[in-house]
């Protein structure tokens, strides 16, 4: 009761302005709470960057390297005059595959 009777005693610019300033307290008080599960939410989408899409990316890759290595093949065997340059590449992308595929794995 002795608060009420308080605020029934302030004139009207100061009942405003208390009730700004309570306002203001609530909306700072949600602000930081808000920066703060932003950041969590933050850190989160982060950690499934780095340990969800990372993977898929490698292996999306490492199925790409294959499907060229498939080609390569079948190209060395329809122009066998090429055959160095085609083994070549092949070796190289095999390469590229197994580092890509080792990173999924581990």
């Amino acid at each position: 009761m002795g608060i009420m009777r308080i605020v029934n005693n302030l004139n009207i610019f100061r009942k405003i302005l208390l009730s700004f300033g309570l306002i203001c307290l609530f909306l700072l008080i949600s602000a930081i709470v808000s920066f703060f599960f932003i950041l969590k939410a933050n850190n989160g989408i982060n950690l499934l960057y780095e340990e969800r899409l990372h993977p898929i990316q490698w292996l999306s890759r490492s199925i790409y390297l294959q499907e060229k290595n498939r080609v390569l093949l079948d190209m060395m065997i329809n122009h066998p005059e090429n055959r160095a340059e085609y083994e070549k590449v092949i070796k190289a992308s095999q390469k590229e595959n197994d580092i890509y595929f080792n990173k999924y794995k581990n």
